[in-house]
C-alpha cells in the first residue's frame, strides 16, 4: 500500500512509522515537510493514505483539499494539537475532505488502530489467522479515540 506523510517534525515521523509497523501490514511510506514538496510526476491517486499534520492549520487545509480530489479513493488521517474546547478547528478539517482527525498526542497503537479501521479491507483482517475482527477494532477505537470515531 502507498502511503503519504505530510510531516516536517522528526519526532512526529518516527511515531507515524512506529504506528505503521504495529499495524504489520506492508507499506510504501512517502514523506514530505510540506505538499509543494510533492514532485509532479507523482500519481497521488495511487497512495490510499495520506497522514496530515495541522500544525500550521491553513497549509493543512490546503494540502487536505487537494488531496481529496487527487485522493477520492483514498484516506486522510490529519492530526494537531486542539484544546479540548475547540470542536471548531477538527470540524474545519474533516470539511476540508479528512476522515479522521486526531489529537497530535496520540499513541503510535492509537494510530495503528486507526489506520487498521479505515485503510485496510476489513474482510480481509477478519479471515486472517491471528487478526482482530472488526467489529473488536471498532469497540477498541470507540473507547480509546471517542472523538475520532465516526459511528457507523
Amino acid at each position: 500500500m502507498q502511503i503519504l506523510t505530510i510531516e516536517s517534525e522528526l519526532n512526529q515521523r518516527c511515531r507515524l512509522r512506529c504506528a505503521l509497523e504495529l499495524t504489520g501490514k506492508p507499506y510504501v511510506l512517502r514523506e514530505i515537510s510540506a505538499l509543494h514538496e510533492l514532485e509532479s510526476a507523482v500519481d497521488v491517486g495511487s497512495f490510499r493514505l495520506a497522514l496530515v499534520s495541522a500544525a500550521q492549520l491553513d497549509v493543512a487545509l490546503a494540502g487536505i483539499v487537494f488531496l481529496r480530489g487527487r485522493m477520492a479513493a483514498g484516506h486522510i488521517i490529519a492530526y494537531g494539537e486542539f484544546s479540548a474546547m475547540d470542536s471548531e478547528t477538527p470540524s474545519r478539517i474533516r470539511l476540508a475532505g479528512a476522515d479522521v482527525v486526531l489529537d497530535s498526542r496520540f499513541s503510535s497503537s492509537k494510530m495503528a488502530l486507526i489506520i487498521d479501521r479505515f485503510v485496510w479491507d476489513e474482510k480481509a483482517v477478519e479471515n486472517s489467522p491471528g487478526s482482530m475482527p472488526a467489529w473488536m477494532v471498532r469497540n477498541a477505537i470507540r473507547s480509546v479515540a471517542p472523538a475520532a470515531y465516526s459511528g457507523e
